[in-house]
């Protein structure tokens, strides 16, 4: 995992990485500490899904929690601050990682007369189905689909 922050909330560091899979993961500690959270592992019981929730392979591993699993601690927290953590957890930690390469980027294409738009985003090149139809020839010489469901 990249380390992306950390970041501080109220002075406290919250350390913040991305998986292979572009994935946030946070502190659990940390962030159950800026929650008022007595006890972060009874709290990751009570409140977050197994599925997200890491531990490293260090000689002290940390947990690590996903994007959801901190929304749903904020969401439960019995202290005040909930509002305030949530707004910096949009406002600061997910606005800096809405850069312009995973935006949606348009393009113009022409080809064989036709002019398009086309979408890159994620590594992909994304096409409209009714000009890939223009493309491919007219929407008669197409084969039929057959509305039967199939068994």
């Amino acid at each position: 995992m990249n380390t992306v922050g950390p970041f501080h909330f109220d002075g406290q560091p919250i350390t913040v990485c991305t998986s292979i899979d572009g994935r946030l993961w946070f502190c659990a500690d940390a962030v159950c500490s800026a929650l008022c959270y007595g006890d972060s592992q009874a709290a990751m019981l009570d409140h977050c899904r197994p599925g997200g929730i890491l531990f490293g392979n260090q000689q002290s591993p940390q947990a690590m929690i996903d994007l959801c699993n901190v929304l749903q601690l904020s969401h439960h927290c019995p202290s005040a601050r909930a509002a305030q953590f949530h707004e910096w957890l949009c406002n600061r930690v997910l606005a800096s990682q809405l850069d312009h390469s995973s935006k949606p980027q348009r393009h113009q294409l022409s080809t064989q007369g036709h002019h398009m738009q086309v979408l890159r985003w994620q590594e992909n090149w994304w096409l409209a189905m009714q000009d890939a139809v223009q493309l491919s020839g007219s929407a008669d010489e197409l084969l039929p689909i057959d509305p039967r469901p199939v068994p």
